[in-house]
């Protein structure tokens, strides 16, 4: 049996390693692999990120040498995978080291974390680690990326192989529940603290959309409230057990993002969460969006300074909610669910 090793860079609390790592474990272990992980940052630093206290950098350096540790015995494994970087704000030599020890790693991106480095204000940074990620990319056997273009990016470091691995649900999971309140409509997003920027810029539009449709409503899930708005505007709290029953009270889920550089490595997950939930989608076209909603189809995309009519076309056509959410969980059944990453990367780790 191979065994591997994932270097994640959060525990199973971190979203974007649950997502992308651990998710996936159950069915490696159901093909006889045996899986270890090493988390960097573990339950401890998130806890003190998210309760902002200053604890979080000594969680910090502890991984760090856990890691360092960790790396000592990486040749007992066939198969390495490093989630993103093995030492942020480090040097790559780490993953150099591995190529010249003849440990064939395989990288996954579901970030534009490379824009932490060649666009940072920091111009010590900037010039010392703009290179970095190209080199763990181009040292690795294998760049798993979560979009288009994450994979471009690899494709400039010349990295030797890419595979487009969108970030993606448990289609088990996910499904249709009946518990919407028909006398209302219901807008719906989710998302965590930091991405709430996007969706607190449309307050003024919902005022507005209130004013002409009072049965209009909003749920925002997994944000805290920063500031005071009106009742019909709803901060629910976001649990792995609630999430699923939660977005099916949406008759509309959407994606608002800015137009810039980081955006465009966003892997589009909430919509892959709406539509496993068979909710009609209503996006920036922005980055991954445009690969993800076909628009008259499973939703539509729309610019800035449409929000207000495009969300409007659906309150008035609700019908449209329905059928382009049922479109939505085809996509899903065809290649945005668990079960067809999985085998790609089996065919990979097999290869």
């Amino acid at each position: 049996m191979k065994k591997i090793l994932f270097f994640t860079k959060y525990s199973p609390m971190g979203a974007s390693s649950r997502l992308r790592s651990f998710q996936f474990f159950p069915s490696l272990e159901e093909k006889k692999y045996v899986v270890h992980h090493s988390s960097l940052l573990g339950d401890k630093y998130l806890g003190a990120l998210y309760r902002n206290e200053k604890t979080k950098f000594l969680y910090l350096f502890l991984g760090y040498l856990k890691r360092l540790y960790t790396l000592l015995s990486v040749k007992k494994y066939d198969i390495v995978v490093i989630e993103k970087e093995l030492f942020p704000y480090l040097p790559a030599w780490a993953e150099t080291r591995l190529k010249k020890a003849g440990v064939d790693y395989f990288v996954d991106y579901d970030d534009a974390i490379f824009h932490n480095y060649d666009l940072s204000g920091n111009r010590f940074i900037k010039r010392h680690l703009s290179d970095k990620i190209d080199l763990v990319m181009k040292n690795s056997k294998c760049v798993f990326a979560g979009n288009s273009y994450l994979a471009k990016r690899a494709e400039m470091a010349k990295a030797l192989r890419i595979i487009v691995l969108p970030t993606v649900i448990d289609a088990k999971k996910y499904y249709k529940i009946n518990n919407k309140d028909d006398q209302y409509f219901t807008l719906g997003w989710i998302g965590s603290p930091s991405t709430y920027k996007y969706i607190e810029e449309l307050f003024p539009v919902f005022y507005e959309l209130k004013k002409e449709f009072p049965n209009f409503r909003v749920n925002i899930i997994g944000a805290k409230q920063t500031e005071e708005t009106k009742d019909f505007i709803h901060f629910i709290p976001w649990t792995e057990e609630s999430e699923v029953e939660e977005i099916n009270k949406f008759d509309l889920g959407i994606m608002p993002l800015h137009e810039t550089p980081w955006e465009l490595g966003k892997c589009s997950y909430k919509l892959i969460q709406y539509m496993g939930c068979s909710i009609a989608v209503l996006a920036s076209p922005v980055g991954m969006n445009t690969d993800i909603v076909i628009p008259g189809y499973n939703g539509e995309l729309v610019k800035d300074k449409d929000w207000y009519s495009g969300i409007k076309k659906y309150i008035e056509h609700k019908d449209k909610t329905i059928t382009q959410g049922k479109k939505g969980r085809v996509l899903i059944e065809s290649k945005y669910n668990r079960e067809h990453n999985i085998n790609k990367i089996l065919t990979e780790f097999e290869n």
